[in-house]
């Protein structure tokens, strides 16, 4: 398990790591069996953070305040 961990430099999470064990090693985990072993283990998913690409901007058209909110 952390061969697999490793290979993928820590993006696999449980389910990745139990879908990778039954698929290609042919062997029968649980998914529960694989998180207790990834906690006792010590090994954590690197999550991606997104980056925002927002840029401000003036609006182009601004509605008359009919409703007076």
């Amino acid at each position: 398990m952390i061969k697999v961990y490793e290979e993928q430099k820590g993006i696999y999470g449980y389910r990745s790591i139990t879908i990778y064990l039954n698929h290609f090693l042919n062997a029968k985990f649980n998914l529960k069996c694989v998180q207790r072993l990834m906690h006792l283990l010590g090994l954590k998913v690197v999550i991606p953070r997104k980056r925002y690409n927002y840029k401000p901007h003036s609006p182009s058209h601004v509605a008359e305040n009919r409703l007076n909110r």
